[in-house]
């Protein structure tokens, strides 16, 4: 993002003159309202991520990275909502320098150090959910391993360079302006639109070569497929950062807020497109098996796709039985979690299941009746 710019007299930028009474633009009520509407449907959905993890299995280390991420960017968004309360984000020309106090300053810094850590937070989020389903393949484990040690050092180094650069020692009341800054702007926001992109067609290649029909392929295709959104919102991103670093700017506090607008709509698009195979085991694996499903299936006049288990007509005993039936699986299955763990993952096993209990019973029953008829 951009940092604070200042003259020594009159307003941030006295080449323009203030708006006229009752015009002035301020981009508050905006990241007000992204706001209260991005963060409750992301604390929605990765509630239903965890809640699915510990049905259907326990947590990994993505869920808490996940859990992690969203809280950062929660912090990014409530300093940049700060920041906007105060003031700042509106055209600079109707900045005052009364209103770039020092605490406005530390609560900018603060914001921007939290955007690095929340860009860090989100590689890693994506990285080890892969790891987790493909870590099992050699040159998916050694990318995304590589791709971990490049964030680090990338972001590391753009945050170091950024303290020392912008952080005044002691927080005198000085308000510095960040000099050479530009080539730092470009790094992170290039650095982040190649990463996400690499994110985005790594899942592929794994994807054709699994043993699925074509309409199981086409479904987890359509899953990854959302990733492009994260694409968009960083290439937003990086354009307005070009635009600011080649053309210059005469409007800092405004650049600056829209810049951060789109970093803190990418960590929460990030976080969302990381919990969309669990939204998918949710569906498909949790509340398609429960008698709510049933009876709304059943108010909306619609034909029951399958009777869902008599034991899952509440959520404990539908854990219950989730787990009987883990114990049922196979050791060498258990032992690590591979791609094939995803395709299990989406695809319900109950009829499977179903129709080896039965079976099962059918013959022990037959073995029963001609025991009792005498024969051996």
């Amino acid at each position: 993002m951009t940092t604070l710019h200042h003259e020594t007299t009159g307003n941030l930028n006295n080449a323009r003159p203030a708006s006229p009474p009752g015009e002035v633009d301020d981009l508050e009520p905006i990241i007000l309202a992204t706001g209260a509407t991005l963060i409750p449907i992301t604390v929605m959905i990765v509630t239903l991520r965890i809640a699915t993890g510990r049905l259907i299995s326990k947590l990994h280390v993505d869920d808490y990275v996940c859990l992690f991420t969203l809280s950062l960017g929660i912090a990014q968004w409530g300093t940049m909502y700060r920041v906007a309360q105060l003031g700042v984000a509106k055209h600079s020309w109707d900045v005052p320098l009364t209103a770039i106090t020092r605490s406005v300053y530390q609560i900018w810094m603060t914001h921007a150090l939290l955007g690095m850590v929340s860009f860090l937070s989100t590689k890693v989020l994506i990285l080890t959910f892969y790891l987790r389903l493909f870590g099992t393949i050699r040159w998916v484990r050694r990318t995304c391993y590589t791709l971990l040690v490049l964030c680090l050092i990338i972001y590391g180094t753009i945050g170091v360079w950024y303290i020392a650069g912008c952080v005044p020692s002691g927080w005198s009341s000085k308000l510095p302006v960040c000099e050479e800054t530009g080539p730092l702007i470009l790094m992170g926001g290039a650095f982040t639109v190649a990463v996400d992109v690499l994110l985005f067609v790594l899942p592929f290649p794994i994807i054709w070569r699994l043993h699925l029909d074509r309409a199981k392929k086409r479904g987890l295709v359509v899953l990854f497929l959302f990733a492009i959104l994260i694409i968009a919102t960083s290439t937003v991103s990086l354009a307005y950062r070009v635009s600011i670093v080649i053309n210059g700017t005469e409007d800092p506090s405004w650049d600056g807020a829209q810049v951060s607008i789109t970093a803190y709509v990418e960590i929460f698009g990030t976080v969302i497109v990381a919990c969309a195979p669990a939204l998918y085991t949710f569906w498909t694996r949790i509340f398609t098996q429960t008698r709510t499903y049933t009876k709304l299936r059943s108010m909306l006049g619609l034909e029951p796709q399958r009777q869902p288990d008599i034991s899952l007509g509440t959520w404990n005993t539908w854990r219950a039985a989730n787990e009987t039936r883990a114990t049922t699986r196979r050791p060498n299955d258990m032992a690590t979690e591979s791609s094939q763990d995803l395709i299990q993952a989406q695809i319900p096993m109950n009829r499977i299941q179903k129709t080896v209990t039965v079976t099962h019973r059918v013959e022990e029953q037959r073995q029963r009746s001609l025991g009792s008829g005498g024969i051996v």
